[in-house]
């Protein structure tokens, strides 16, 4: 199929949309009458991105969405994703380049193994610096420090992240 057939299949199952093929395709350099299967990994992302962009519902998920796009593409994405924002959508943006996080959510969930460690309004990530701990201990001693997450046991180690002033750890530490 070409890029243009599959869209428009696409866009036949969905009940509203506000936006034309024609128009995010542009947007994001596309080329409509190219095949699926002669397309780079970079205009296959494209075709996922004006697929989503084409259902106009009210929760968008993106994950490591500008990978593989130059840029240009890049930034042209994300005013896309500021503009759904505006107009009042639900942005799930999963992304391990900071700045684009920074520019797009008003919250930030770190996961780490699958587990969520933190949720901070995006205005505190600044402030928020995660530190790798690990302690040297003689006997099996618990911490209950706050700011410790993570929290591991081992024979002589305690292991932990920590975010926060690192002058209250080593204050609690010291206790």
């Amino acid at each position: 199929m070409k890029v243009k057939d599959i869209l428009k299949y696409s866009q036949n199952l969905y009940k509203k949309y506000n936006i034309s093929i024609e128009e995010l395709a542009n947007k994001l350099k596309l080329d409509l009458t190219k095949k699926i299967e002669d397309l780079s990994y970079g205009n296959k992302k494209k075709v996922g991105i004006v697929d989503a962009i084409l259902s106009y519902g009210d929760i968008y998920i993106f994950h490591e969405t500008t990978g593989g796009l130059n840029p240009l593409i890049q930034e042209e994405f994300l005013k896309i994703i500021e503009d759904l924002k505006l107009k009042g959508k639900t942005i799930i943006y999963s992304a391990h380049v900071l700045s684009e996080v920074k520019r797009l959510c008003d919250r930030v969930c770190i996961i780490k193994d699958g587990k969520i460690i933190k949720v901070e309004e995006i205005s505190d990530i600044n402030e928020m610096k995660l530190k790798h701990v690990i302690l040297k201990v003689r006997n099996e001693e618990k911490i209950n420090i706050e700011g410790a997450m993570d929290i591991k046991y081992e024979k002589n180690n305690i292991r932990f992240s920590y975010t926060g002033d690192i002058n209250k750890l080593m204050s609690e530490l010291g206790k």
